[in-house]
């Protein structure tokens, strides 16, 4: 049989330990956060695949002058490098 006293003491004790609960998770949720900044900006001090030129462009304008002769380049066209060497 549960007494009066009982029955208020869980009344207090519920919801206290709900909020010890609830701050638990805020803690690992900006601990969390806090470790993932840093991972961060330690990954930003180290250029990413992004960051680095590759040797297949993705700009708009570059792949237009890959792939269209402009009459510019129809009289002057590129020199392979193997031919600077000569």
């Amino acid at each position: 049989p549960i007494t009066d006293e009982e029955e208020g003491l869980i009344w207090v004790v519920g919801p206290v330990l709900a909020v010890v609960f609830i701050i638990c998770i805020v803690i690992a949720i900006l601990l969390y956060k806090r470790k993932r900044a840093e991972s961060d900006s330690r990954k930003s001090s180290i250029p990413n695949s992004k960051e680095v030129p590759s040797h297949h462009p993705t700009d708009p304008v570059e792949l237009r002058r890959l792939n269209f002769q402009t009459p510019g380049m129809a009289s002057h066209p590129p020199i392979p490098i193997l031919e600077l060497a000569d």
